[in-house]
């Protein structure tokens, strides 16, 4: 995205210095029913890797409270 500070997102998020930031991401959940019906039929469950293995909320390392 433009205009994303990555420095300052290390600074930030209090990142060990031993780590990068490659990527940022916009992440946003919306109902099932909102979609268009061409997507509707698509949703189902993920087979991925939970969310709280590379999820963070606040600084490095902080999980977030209530995911699995």
């Amino acid at each position: 995205m433009q205009g994303f500070d990555y420095e300052r997102a290390k600074t930030e998020l209090s990142i060990p210095s031993d780590f990068d930031v490659n990527a940022m991401i916009a992440i946003g959940r919306a109902p099932a029913e909102n979609l268009p019906d061409k997507y509707r039929a698509m949703e189902r469950p993920s087979e991925r890797r939970p969310l709280h293995e590379i999820v963070f909320e606040g600084a490095f390392g902080w999980q977030i409270p209530g995911l699995p």
